[in-house]
C-alpha cells in the first residue's frame, strides 16, 4: 500500500510539474516583471524533482518536500478554484488543488511514516518529533511562497522584498538544520516566524487589495508561523536543562 502511496504522491508532483511550466510567464509578455516570475517559476522544478527522487529513494526529505509543496499549493489552488475572478481559468486551480490534497492524503499517516523516517538511524518518532517534522514541512511551505513573493514583486518593494529575501534565507537555513535536528534551526525558525507578525501585518496594510487577499496570506503564512512557536515551546525546557548543564 505505501508503494501505491508513494506512486500517487510522484504522480501528483509530476502534474505540479507539468503545470508550473504550462503556467510560468513567457518573456516578453504581460507587465514588466513576468520575466523575472516566469524564471521563478520554472527554478521550482528543482524543488519538485528533488521531491519525486527522495521519494523514489524513500527518505524523508521526499516526505516532508513532497508534503510541503501539498500545503503550499493548496491555499493558491483553492482561492483560484473559488475566486477565478484572480485572472486565470478555472480548471488549473482544481488540477492544482486535487494534485496538492492527493500529495497530503498520500504522505501522512503512521506506515508512510515507517516507510520513510522509520528506516533512518535518527529517532523521528514521539509527540514533539512529531511536532517538529510538522514544523518543518509548514515552514518549508512558507518558503516556496515567500520565495515567489520575492521574486513576484516590484523593485519599487525594496523595503519588503529585501527584509523578505532575508527572512527567505533565514526559513531554508532553519528547516535545513532542523532537518539534521540542530538546535540552532528551531531557534532560527522561531526567530522567522517572530518577524513573520511585524511584516506581514505591514505587507498586508499597504499591499493587500481586499479582505480575502488578506485572509490568502494568513492562510499561506499562519500554519508556519504557530508551528515554529509551538515547537519552541515544546523543546524550550530541554534546551534549557542542556544550556544549564554545558555550563
Amino acid at each position: 500500500m505505501t508503494r501505491i502511496r508513494t506512486g500517487l504522491a510522484v504522480l501528483a508532483l509530476l502534474t505540479l510539474g507539468a503545470m508550473t511550466v504550462h503556467l510560468a510567464p513567457a518573456p516578453g509578455e504581460g507587465p514588466p516583471g513576468n520575466e523575472r516570475l516566469g524564471i521563478a517559476f520554472l527554478l521550482l522544478l528543482l524543488p519538485l524533482a528533488w521531491a519525486l527522487v527522495a521519494l523514489l529513494l524513500r527518505r524523508p526529505a521526499g516526505r516532508w518536500l513532497g508534503l510541503a509543496v501539498g500545503v503550499a499549493v493548496l491555499p493558491w489552488a483553492t482561492a483560484f478554484t473559488l475566486a477565478p475572478g484572480y485572472g486565470t481559468a478555472i480548471w488549473p486551480g482544481r488540477v492544482a488543488l486535487a494534485a496538492s490534497l492527493t500529495l497530503i492524503l498520500s504522505l501522512t499517516g503512521r506506515p508512510m511514516f515507517e516507510a520513510f523516517e522509520g528506516r533512518e538511524s535518527v529517532d523521528w518518532s514521539g509527540l514533539r518529533m512529531g511536532l517538529l517534522r510538522w514544523t518543518l514541512v509548514f515552514n518549508t511551505a512558507s518558503a516556496f511562497s515567500l520565495y515567489l513573493f520575492v521574486m513576484a514583486y516590484d523593485a519599487t518593494l525594496g523595503g519588503f522584498v529585501a527584509v523578505g529575501a532575508w527572512l527567505l534565507l533565514g526559513l531554508i537555513a532553519g528547516v535545513w538544520l532542523l532537518a539534521h535536528q540542530k538546535t540552532i534551526g528551531l531557534l532560527i525558525l522561531a526567530g522567522c516566524c517572530i518577524s513573520f507578525i511585524p511584516l506581514g501585518l505591514l505587507f498586508m496594510a499597504s499591499e493587500a487589495h481586499s479582505p480575502e487577499e488578506a485572509w490568502l496570506l494568513v492562510a499561506i503564512f499562519l500554519p508556519g508561523v504557530l508551528m515554529g512557536w509551538a515547537s519552541l515551546i515544546a523543546f524550550a525546557r530541554p534546551m534549557l536543562s542542556f544550556l544549564r548543564t554545558d555550563a
